[in-house]
């Protein structure tokens, strides 16, 4: 997914959800 792209709300998803454990592999999973 392009960075440019990507609307502020998945953009914050996805800046969170280190926080809660989540690693850049399981991201690409869910996405």
């Amino acid at each position: 997914m392009d960075a440019n792209h990507v609307n502020p709300f998945i953009e914050a998803f996805f800046n969170v959800m280190p926080q809660i454990g989540f690693t850049n592999i399981e991201k690409r999973e869910l996405f």
